[in-house]
């Protein structure tokens, strides 16, 4: 008399090579996101590596991921069955875990970009012509979305992308938003989540001009005493993630430059677009370039060494320049973006008459079949994950966040606060 075997239920997991739609590092992460556990450098070298074709790549993580996941939740349910005294902070990890759970299974309604519900999305949102402010929640908890939108100088039209002019109706409709969530909102509920850095101004129009709505917001919080704070990941999580995406520094330093270009279009300083490319280098971790204090900055002043650091600055950036031009060119119909005239790193005059934006968003952003493309898309779904996490963050202490953000941002976004909030 033969036994009868009964199979482990599988646990219920998002296949990777299911949600494979040309980028494997997307297909890998979505497969995460969409199921819960998530995985780490060892593991992946451990469990699947880089050798082999796609298809061999997204079978092996599959399957080890099925068993990975198997195993989380096992340990989770001998967790739960653990007496109450041999666990005193048991109530706490539960509801830690619930926590945990709720937030995944939320996130599990994010649009990435450039799908198809993405597309639709934003282009009704340019299309309706008006800033889109939209809140979640209720009256005593809620949540309040501020999505950017600008409007071309030249053509009048409205696109993705930060206003920096102080006229522009989208900035007078934030502050209008901004104003009504005041007269809502008990001050101990109030607080500003803004894109970017800390970017401080005391007059208004430098702050819109210098550093667009995020720069409005964090203008008009300090003016009403309101907490403010970003909604962005650290610098260090931003790289060591990309590098195990298998960015690498020079990669992630061509983005960050590209995506800031607009910010510096016709600098005054001869200086100041070797800054800016040492600077974003730094930032993005590429070996030999050091993101200087300001107590260092201050020292080389004070010492009368500032010539003497620009020069090396700028030699420095000089030979960076090849690799991230060969970045750029396939973005760019070939065109290096950078160049050396009299020794100082320049625009290429080649763009001298082009729209700087439009470059830095459109060719140099994520909708493309480049290199950097990808790696724009890969940085934004990052980003877009830590946010999500920091506003609900926020959210959970209690308050009610004012959230300003890019477009886009907002539109992958708003499903999964929508989620959460309920």
């Amino acid at each position: 008399m033969s036994e009868t075997l009964t199979e482990k239920p599988q646990p219920d997991v998002v296949k990777s090579a299911e949600v494979y739609q040309g980028d494997i590092n997307n297909a890998i992460i979505k497969a995460q996101q969409m199921t819960g556990p998530a995985i780490d450098e060892a593991w992946w070298n451990q469990h699947v590596g880089n050798n082999g074709s796609t298809e061999s790549i997204l079978e092996r993580f599959d399957v080890a991921y099925v068993s990975k996941v198997a195993e989380e939740q096992s340990v989770s349910k001998e967790d739960n069955q653990l007496p109450l005294e041999n666990n005193d902070s048991s109530s706490s990890e539960k509801a830690m875990r619930i926590q945990t759970q709720k937030e995944e299974a939320a996130w599990g309604e994010y649009i990435s970009i450039g799908s198809k519900d993405y597309l639709e999305a934003n282009r009704e949102r340019i299309n309706s012509g008006k800033l889109d402010v939209t809140n979640l929640g209720t009256a005593e908890h809620s949540l309040t979305l501020v999505a950017s939108l600008r409007v071309d100088p030249e053509t009048k039209q409205v696109v993705s992308g930060h206003e920096d002019n102080p006229e522009a109706q989208s900035i007078a409709d934030t502050e209008e938003a901004f104003q009504l969530y005041l007269d809502r909102t008990e001050p101990d509920k109030r607080v500003v989540v803004y894109e970017g850095d800390e970017r401080i101004f005391s007059d208004r129009a430098e702050a819109i001009r210098q550093a667009s709505d995020s720069g409005l917001i964090q203008f008009l919080a300090k003016q009403e005493s309101v907490p403010s704070e970003t909604g962005e990941p650290t610098k260090q999580e931003v790289s060591r993630i990309m590098a195990e995406l298998g960015v690498s520094s020079e990669e992630l330093a061509a983005l960050y430059v590209g995506r800031a270009l607009a910010s510096l279009k016709n600098p005054e300083d001869p200086n100041a677009l070797a800054g800016h490319i040492y600077y974003e280098a730094a930032v993005a971790g590429v070996e030999g370039f050091h993101e200087y204090s300001e107590a260092e900055k201050n020292t080389i002043v004070e010492n009368d060494k500032l010539d003497e650091a620009m020069t090396d600055i700028n030699s420095k950036v000089q030979e960076l320049l090849p690799k991230l031009n060969e970045m750029y060119r396939p973005a760019l119909d070939g065109e290096d973006l950078f160049v050396v005239n009299d020794g100082k790193v320049v625009l290429n005059p080649v763009f001298a008459d082009s729209d700087i934006t439009a470059i830095a968003m459109d060719k140099l952003g994520w909708d493309g079949t480049s290199r950097l493309n990808e790696v724009a898309r890969l940085n934004l779904e990052l980003r877009d994950r830590a946010i999500f996490h920091n506003i609900i963050s926020t959210y959970n202490q209690g308050k009610n966040p004012f959230v300003v953000y890019g477009g886009s941002h907002v539109v992958c976004l708003e499903p999964a606060l929508k989620a959460y909030v309920g």
